[in-house]
Protein backbone atom coordinates (compact mmCIF):
# COMPACT_ATOMS: atom_id res chain seq x y z
CA UNK A 1 0.00 0.00 0.00
CA UNK A 2 1.43 3.38 -0.96
CA UNK A 3 1.38 6.25 1.56
CA UNK A 4 -1.56 8.65 1.40
CA UNK A 5 -1.02 12.38 1.51
CA UNK A 6 -3.21 14.36 3.87
CA UNK A 7 -4.32 17.90 3.32
CA UNK A 8 -1.79 19.03 5.92
CA UNK A 9 1.16 17.20 4.39
CA UNK A 10 0.53 19.00 1.10
CA UNK A 11 0.27 22.36 2.86
CA UNK A 12 3.49 21.65 4.76
CA UNK A 13 5.35 21.11 1.50
CA UNK A 14 4.08 24.37 0.02
CA UNK A 15 6.33 26.54 2.19
CA UNK A 16 5.62 30.19 2.96
CA UNK A 17 2.18 31.01 1.65
CA UNK A 18 -0.54 33.33 2.86
CA UNK A 19 -3.66 31.36 3.63
CA UNK A 20 -6.63 31.74 5.94
CA UNK A 21 -7.02 28.88 8.38
CA UNK A 22 -10.06 28.06 10.48
CA UNK A 23 -9.48 28.11 14.25
CA UNK A 24 -11.69 27.37 17.25
CA UNK A 25 -11.35 29.47 20.38
CA UNK A 26 -10.64 27.02 23.23
CA UNK A 27 -12.31 29.38 25.70
CA UNK A 28 -15.78 29.61 24.11
CA UNK A 29 -15.61 27.12 21.21
CA UNK A 30 -16.48 29.70 18.53
CA UNK A 31 -14.82 29.40 15.13
CA UNK A 32 -12.99 32.14 13.25
CA UNK A 33 -10.86 32.42 10.14
CA UNK A 34 -7.58 34.33 9.85
CA UNK A 35 -4.25 34.45 8.07
CA UNK A 36 -2.62 36.13 11.09
CA UNK A 37 -0.62 33.20 12.44
CA UNK A 38 3.01 32.10 12.58
CA UNK A 39 4.43 28.61 12.27
CA UNK A 40 6.27 28.21 15.58
CA UNK A 41 7.28 24.56 15.27
CA UNK A 42 7.82 22.59 12.08
CA UNK A 43 8.82 18.95 12.43
CA UNK A 44 8.25 18.18 8.77
CA UNK A 45 5.97 15.64 7.17
CA UNK A 46 5.53 12.46 9.20
CA UNK A 47 3.87 9.15 8.40
CA UNK A 48 1.13 7.94 10.75
CA UNK A 49 0.58 4.32 11.78
CA UNK A 50 -2.09 4.07 9.08
CA UNK A 51 0.31 5.18 6.34
CA UNK A 52 -1.05 8.71 5.99
CA UNK A 53 1.46 11.54 5.70
CA UNK A 54 0.71 14.55 7.88
CA UNK A 55 2.45 17.84 8.55
CA UNK A 56 3.70 17.82 12.15
CA UNK A 57 3.67 21.51 13.00
CA UNK A 58 2.32 24.02 15.48
CA UNK A 59 0.97 27.51 14.73
CA UNK A 60 0.36 30.50 16.97
CA UNK A 61 -1.97 33.43 16.41
CA UNK A 62 -0.16 36.70 15.74
CA UNK A 63 -2.94 38.81 17.23
CA UNK A 64 -5.40 37.99 19.96
CA UNK A 65 -8.37 35.72 19.41
CA UNK A 66 -11.38 37.79 18.25
CA UNK A 67 -13.53 36.20 20.96
CA UNK A 68 -11.35 36.14 24.09
CA UNK A 69 -8.30 38.25 23.15
CA UNK A 70 -5.76 35.54 24.03
CA UNK A 71 -2.92 34.29 21.82
CA UNK A 72 -3.65 30.60 21.20
CA UNK A 73 -1.38 27.85 19.88
CA UNK A 74 -2.72 25.01 17.73
CA UNK A 75 -1.37 21.71 16.47
CA UNK A 76 -1.84 21.89 12.69
CA UNK A 77 -3.30 18.38 12.51
CA UNK A 78 -6.13 19.51 14.83
CA UNK A 79 -7.29 22.24 12.43
CA UNK A 80 -9.83 21.70 9.63
CA UNK A 81 -8.30 21.28 6.19
CA UNK A 82 -8.33 24.69 4.39
CA UNK A 83 -8.89 22.95 1.03
CA UNK A 84 -12.19 21.32 2.01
Amino acid sequence: MSPRWSCWSILGLMGNISMNLVFVCPENHKTFETDHFNIIQDNGVKMTETGQRVWDAKVELVSGCPFCGKIHEYQVSDLPCPFS
